[in-house]
């Protein structure tokens, strides 16, 4: 993702779809790279939560 999309953001959820592994697996380079291009105003990475989504 480019920086503007992550522009003035305090927090974010990183969802995964529980039925494809690969969207686990990629949760980390989502993560790390969210936490290269976003911070709060006194420098710490923005916190977020991890979320598993699956639809019947």
């Amino acid at each position: 993702m480019t920086k503007v999309y992550y522009k003035e953001a305090v927090a974010a959820f990183v969802v995964f779809d529980v039925t494809r592994a690969t969207t686990y697996e990629a949760v980390e380079i989502w993560k790390s790279d969210l936490d290269s291009k976003v911070f709060l105003p006194n420098g710490s990475p923005i916190p977020a939560v991890l979320l598993a989504n699956k639809v019947s």
